[in-house]
């Protein structure tokens, strides 16, 4: 049986085609109820992997990642890597289509004890997006999976996505990761190109490596106020 390449060497296969590409779904329209959904259904809040592994389109991200050669931990160890910091964000989209990822920021912040962190993001003049409905953080040594529900924001037109990062920090703080998304609900008037989005993505620490060793775990709170 031939072994599925790492993920470094798969990014290293996947050749990108067109430049400029947002990390979750591409939205459009004129958006004229920010924060609502389309259909009005009402938007459950996370709290375990299973309120977004429970989502059929996220299991088919699941499929499209593993037969694009990689692997995910999809860990549910209560153990997780300390991942507060500021990144650069590079890489690629290869579902559906190859695109190069255009460069921004990527932040995790207020990791707690608990295991919740927040994801915030920005890819200059094109996309962002934010917790709004709860994240949780998965992991064992330097192996974790993030699972969200994002608030995207694009153009004037807002989106909900199911997202889930996961991947590996490296020593030197620098993230390897592949990631899905799925459009769970958009603003009236707006309407998502993409309802499902898979891709690989490096994070590089802006500053200061935001590493640190699991014996002091205990002063996440006292850490994240400096952040």
């Amino acid at each position: 049986m031939q072994q599925a390449p790492t993920r470094r060497e798969a990014s290293q296969i996947i050749l990108a085609t067109v430049i400029g590409s947002t990390v979750l779904p591409f939205l459009k329209g004129c958006g004229s109820n920010v924060g609502g959904s389309s259909g009005g259904g009402r938007i459950e809040i996370i709290d375990n992997p299973e309120d977004v592994l429970g989502n059929s389109r996220v299991q088919e991200g699941i499929r499209v990642i593993e037969n694009a050669g990689y692997y995910m931990n999809l860990s549910r160890s209560l153990n997780p890597p300390y991942l507060v910091g500021e990144y650069n964000l590079s890489g690629e989209k290869f579902y559906p289509q190859d695109y190069t990822i255009s460069p921004g920021t990527f932040r995790w912040r207020n990791q707690t004890q608990d295991n919740h962190i927040e994801t915030d993001y920005t890819q200059i003049g094109i996309q962002s997006g934010r917790n709004i409905y709860g994240e949780i953080i998965r992991g064992e040594g330097n192996l974790f999976t993030v699972y969200s529900r994002l608030k995207i924001s694009q153009g004037g037109c807002g989106g909900i996505s199911d997202f889930i990062i996961d991947g590996e920090q490296l020593g030197n703080g620098d993230i390897n990761a592949v990631y899905l998304s799925t459009i769970i609900g958009v603003d009236a008037g707006c309407t998502a190109s993409e309802d499902l989005v898979a891709g690989a993505i490096e994070l590089s620490p802006i500053g200061y490596p935001k590493r640190i060793s699991p014996e002091i775990n205990n002063l996440y709170p006292f850490l994240n106020s400096f952040r």
